[in-house]
């Protein structure tokens, strides 16, 4: 019988960081994080996929960095890969798929889809309405640009008014229809829409 080997493998490293990383953190409903990136690791189809599932969060939502992933033993490959997934909020949500898709990254592509799949189940799970639109026009980005004509995804939601204005946001930054039409379509005005994503916006 083959001795183990002591050395640990990627997928070992990363669990164990993993752990780690969101020791604490609970979601929206109290859950513990970490069976978040569990259950985006377990949806991948190799060893890459399933350590960038692991660790998609752990740079964006905790003390861990990029060079504290590499130093830790993660490859150069899968940390470029995280680079991609990681979001930062000064970024529009939609722009930062469109830079996963644009990578031609196989690994972040497929562990984004694989992310934006849980966070639907729980998001409808758990009644979280304006998660649920927001990860909706996220997929649908996705799909429409890997030229899945049979992607039909549910914008309206139970509560209608957050999946319209991400109806909207999609027509107007995806198709480039004018502001007008694409919050027209949606049943919604211009100035709703603005309230909705620049809360804070004074101009």
């Amino acid at each position: 019988m083959k001795r183990p080997d002591n050395n640990p493998s990627q997928i070992e490293i990363a669990l164990e960081i993993a752990i780690k990383a969101h020791k604490g953190q609970r979601d929206l409903d109290g859950v513990p994080v970490i069976l978040h990136p569990l259950t985006v690791a377990l949806k991948g189809n190799n060893e890459d996929e399933i350590v960038a599932g692991l660790l998609h969060d752990a740079v964006e939502d905790t003390d861990w960095t990029f060079d504290d992933l590499l130093n830790a033993g993660i490859s150069a490959k899968v940390v470029d890969t995280l680079r991609l997934l990681t979001y930062s909020k000064e970024e529009d949500y939609l722009d930062y798929v469109q830079r996963i898709v644009d990578s031609r990254n196989p690994i972040a592509i497929n562990v984004k889809c694989n992310d934006l799949e849980h966070n639907l189940e729980r998001g409808r799970a758990g009644d979280h309405l304006k998660q649920v639109a927001k990860h909706t026009a996220a997929q649908q980005v996705i799909h429409r640009i890997n030229g899945d004509s049979g992607a039909a995804w549910d914008f309206l939601t139970d509560d209608p008014k957050d999946g319209k204005f991400w109806s909207a946001k999609f027509d107007f930054w995806k198709l480039r229809k004018p502001i007008e039409e694409a919050t027209a379509s949606a049943g919604i005005t211009v100035e709703e829409y603005m309230r909705f994503f620049h809360p804070n916006r004074t101009e």
